[in-house]
């Protein structure tokens, strides 16, 4: 029964990350899993309630990658990897669950707008800390405060997921070494 909910939020998540939130519905879903709506509504009364569990789904995949990344030595080996897991779980065309749902922001509902404020937090903490180290260990330098970096980091990574889709060229590659040169020091 577990793996039919899992089914079923894997399939969401991929929907989310290929079309947006707002474009599928259980019909889509209950044709791509194999089951009927019915079976859907059992584990999810909701479209709100799929959409938060997607996100705590992918609020525990990002605590995960916040544990492996930390038991790397340096900030340097932590900003690669974490670079790298942004690049892995949004292939081809799809992008960022999270900015998916952060650009429908205005229509999910409020509980969803809860789950995804709370989801968007932990990335920008996580970049910040791995940036904040490697500031102090004196690995990274860069203008304004490493939260500041973070926010441009992110929204540069997420931005090329999206640009690379719609322009049907990887831009993702560019992006990340232009924004590495810029704060590795020499």
């Amino acid at each position: 029964m577990e793996n039919k909910r899992q089914q079923i939020l894997d399939t969401a998540l991929q929907l989310i990350q290929q079309s947006g939130f707002d474009s599928f519905s259980y019909s889509d879903l209950s044709e791509i899993v194999g089951i009927t709506k019915a079976s859907i509504h059992y584990y999810f009364p909701s479209k709100e309630d799929l959409g938060i569990a997607v996100l705590k789904m992918v609020g525990e995949r990002s605590q995960l990658l916040n544990a492996i990344i930390a038991q790397r030595q340096s900030p340097t080996e932590m900003l690669s990897l974490y670079v790298k897991a942004v690049l892995i779980s949004n292939p081809g065309e799809m992008i960022c669950p999270v900015s998916s749902l952060q650009a429908a922001y205005n229509v999910i509902p409020e509980a969803m707008k809860a789950e995804l404020q709370r989801l968007s937090a932990l990335e920008l903490d996580s970049l910040t800390a791995i940036l904040q180290q490697g500031l102090d260990e004196g690995v990274f330098e860069f203008k304004g405060t490493a939260r500041e970096y973070a926010a441009l980091m992110l929204t540069s990574l997420k931005g090329a997921l999206q640009y690379s889709r719609a322009l049907k060229e990887d831009l993702r590659k560019s992006v990340i070494d232009v924004l590495m040169r810029q704060i590795l020091k020499p």
